[in-house]
């Protein structure tokens, strides 16, 4: 279970790895740390020597572009409790409960006093956001922006951005400072190049790209008014909104994305004034006004505004557990006692003082602890452990494959790393028999019953099945969660067997503690594949009020992430669940579902929703 005495913790697995991302886009060390750490202390941190707080190493893989959305982060008291307060301010403004989101934005200004400069950064910009979303004074909201920018980015005119290395909040604040200080179309297509031009992982650009694109219509808007653009201008804008929306399409981002298509929707109909469509740019016209439709179907379906409200989910940290109250919870799924746990590492003392939060520095401690109950030793970790970027790489290109259903080319990628990978941790091993077990079930390449053996063998290198699935307390690891939503997508047809069934209930049980509350965002990728099989299941057997609510907490969770794959899948469950329940006949869900799904490049979804479209209309 040890790690490799090279990597003794996450931040110096991700320091060779930033360190080759940074020389690979080409960007120095001042423009990468600017604002954030001296260059000293980061030559030092690539250098393996020192580490970097978590929200700095956070902020510094952003400004590369790097998805973090699957890292997975322990903190302790004050540094946990800051964490809840921020992300409960950003529940509520998602939730535009502006007044509970000023409230608990003010106690955290007061409770924690010193914050670091990312802290503060996180009450100004907060502050402008709850002021934009009321339509507040635009001085003071431009006001805050600035004092928020001040914290990490060293120089916010245009000239200055272009020798930075900012991140998706850093570039979100300098659009809205932009646009309350009323600057010219041409700076917003200035932040467009530089957007366009880093080498960012798709997600990522997908994040931002849309709202500068916004911004810059309706500054162009500003300075001329659309009824006198030219058709140049009109045919220029087109271009560039429609390769923003075809991005979008491939990986079912919707940020920004009704704004976009209302754009283009425009922008075909002025065109069409002045000159006879071509029968490419016809067809997209259509296509364009079809799915406008169907997602302003979706929108009130859910009811919420078609309009992007505020983009307070871009400052979540995602996945963060209080490391006390996790390895408590651990140790007791584990059977285990103090005792146990102290045994030739500590006294128990300091296991208790561990649990309670109590104990400052030992990381040691902390990290014997996590190794004892079966959890990768490392307070921050990503859901595959390597400081190789080509392993990096190649793990994430064949995560992507798999996404995409491009089997083949997946299944040769995760052959390449079952063979060669260096970091040697049963984690890593639980994460690679994962996706061989899930692409072996998604091309029905395995029984149902040798797939629950084999998931069960996998599952138990780090805990036994039965603490797993049966113990009163249940604290889970990042590749654990994986391993229980495929059982019982495997397991679905044994759901009447009493084992199954009542594993079922304690997983929901544990799954609904995630859910249902302020925090209920923070582990919304694990939720959301863990919550649509527990909802399949239940559907499935008849329990249809049960599976509707968790189709009601996917949905919002979705939606609330900017997702919109996850959100056709469980949209369609819950029209099934209607169907077999009250027999409906009601198709326009369908019809939507395959405009959507059209819009996302899943043909064989579109064509799936039109068949069962007219099964029920015969």
């Amino acid at each position: 279970m040890g790690l490799n005495k090279k990597i003794n913790s996450y931040e110096y697995v991700m320091a060779a790895y930033i360190k080759n991302l940074r020389q690979q886009q080409g960007i120095g060390v001042n423009q990468l740390c600017g604002g954030l750490c001296s260059e000293s202390t980061f030559i030092r941190f690539e250098k393996r020597e020192r580490t970097l707080p978590y929200e700095t190493l956070g902020r510094i893989l952003e400004r590369l572009g790097n998805n973090i959305e699957d890292v997975h982060i322990y903190l302790e008291g004050d540094e946990y409790d800051k964490w809840a307060c921020r992300t409960k301010v950003i529940y509520f403004i998602i939730k535009e409960d502006y007044n509970s989101a000023t409230e608990i934005l003010e106690r955290y200004k007061e409770q924690y006093p010193k914050k670091t400069k990312l802290e503060e950064q996180f009450y100004y910009r907060m502050k402008a956001m709850i002021e934009a979303c009321q339509d507040g004074e635009r001085e003071i909201i431009a006001d805050n922006l600035r004092q928020a920018l001040a914290r990490s980015v060293v120089d916010i005119s245009p000239e200055g951005v272009a020798k930075e290395a900012l991140s998706i909040q850093e570039i979100d604040m300098l659009l809205d400072y932009y646009r309350y200080t009323d600057v010219s179309a041409g700076i917003f297509r200035q932040i467009i190049s530089y957007i366009c031009d880093r080498k960012w992982e798709n997600v990522a650009t997908c994040k931002i790209l849309p709202k500068a694109i916004y911004y810059y219509y309706l500054a162009l808007c500003e300075e001329v008014a659309f009824d006198s653009w030219g058709i140049d201008q009109l045919i220029m804008v087109e271009k560039i909104v429609s390769e923003s929306i075809d991005e979008q399409r491939k990986i079912g981002s919707l940020c920004f994305l009704w704004e976009l298509l209302t754009i283009r929707e425009g922008i075909y109909h002025a065109i069409s004034d002045k000159m006879e469509l071509d029968q490419i740019t016809k067809k997209r016209a259509e296509d364009n006004s079809r799915w406008k439709a169907a997602l302003e179907w979706l929108y009130k379906d859910q009811h919420i505004p078609e309009r992007t409200i505020n983009t307070a989910i871009y400052y979540m940290t995602f996945n963060v557990e209080n490391l006390g109250k996790a390895l408590r919870k651990r140790r007791k799924m584990l059977g285990l006692s103090v005792s146990e746990i102290a045994e030739g590492v500590m006294d128990q003392k300091t296991v208790y003082r561990i649990e309670t939060g109590e104990v400052k520095g030992q990381k040691y401690h902390k990290l014997n602890y996590l190794e004892r109950v079966g959890l990768p030793n490392q307070l921050i970790h990503d859901i595959f452990i390597t400081d190789n970027l080509e392993e990096r790489d190649l793990f994430m290109h064949m995560r992507k494959a798999k996404s995409r259903m491009n089997y083949e080319e997946g299944w040769c990628d995760l052959l390449t790393l079952k063979e060669d990978y260096k970091c040697k941790l049963t984690y890593n091993e639980q994460i690679l028999r994962w996706y061989e077990l899930a692409y072996l079930v998604d091309r029905r390449k395995i029984e149902n019953g040798d797939a629950l053996l084999r998931i069960r063998e996998s599952a138990e290198l780090s805990v036994n099945w039965k603490s797993l699935t049966r113990a009163k307390h249940h604290y889970y690891s990042y590749v654990e969660i994986p391993f229980l939503k495929l059982y019982f997508q495997c397991a679905e047809t044994f759901f009447e067997n009493e084992n199954v069934h009542e594993e079922l209930e304690a997983i929901e049980k544990y799954c609904f503690e995630y859910v249902d509350d302020e925090l209920r965002y923070n582990h919304f990728k694990s939720m959301l594949s863990v919550g649509a099989v527990i909802q399949s299941v239940l559907g499935n057997v008849g329990e249809y009020e049960k599976s509707n609510k968790w189709c009601k907490r996917i949905i919002d969770m979705s939606l609330a992430c900017r997702k919109l794959r996850r959100t056709v899948d469980i949209r369609y469950a819950m029209w099934w669940n209607k169907r077999e329940e009250e027999k409906t006949t009601d198709v326009v869900p369908l019809s939507n579902l395959a405009t959507l799904s059209n819009m996302l490049m899943k043909y064989e979804d579109e064509q799936f929703f039109l068949n069962k479209m007219y099964k029920v209309g015969r």
